[in-house]
């Protein structure tokens, strides 16, 4: 499974992107305009409005409920990584040899074209 860990300041959130619920996928949709194989595309890219939805996603699996018309932080503080969950290690998008062609394992990307 493909866990992306997000850390910005003290929060370090968890989401596994093999899991996406159907009021999740329409939350992607309506609050970023892109479908969920689209948003991993930009997420891996490093587009805001991209980083902002797994931000919130995340925020709201842990329970919490983020406005996201007002959620705002500084992008360069924010830092994810793809954790391994076999054997806990973390390891960046960056070693795992990850380039902006590709997206975490889960997401079809090559069969969705990217605007």
């Amino acid at each position: 499974m493909a866990t992306v860990r997000l850390t910005l300041g003290d929060d370090v959130l968890d989401i596994n992107l093999d899991s996406m619920m159907v009021s999740e996928g329409e939350d992607c949709e309506r609050l970023t305009g892109w479908t969920v194989p689209e948003w991993g595309t930009n997420f891996i890219k490093g587009r805001a409005r991209a980083v902002k939805f797994a931000y919130w996603l995340a925020l709201s699996r842990d329970g919490r409920s983020p406005d996201f018309s007002t959620l705002d932080f500084d992008m360069v503080a924010m830092s994810y990584e793809i954790v391994d969950e076999e054997d806990e290690a973390a390891t960046s998008p960056a070693d795992l040899g990850v380039t902006d062609d590709e997206g975490p394992t889960g997401l079809d990307l090559e069969a969705i074209p990217v605007e």
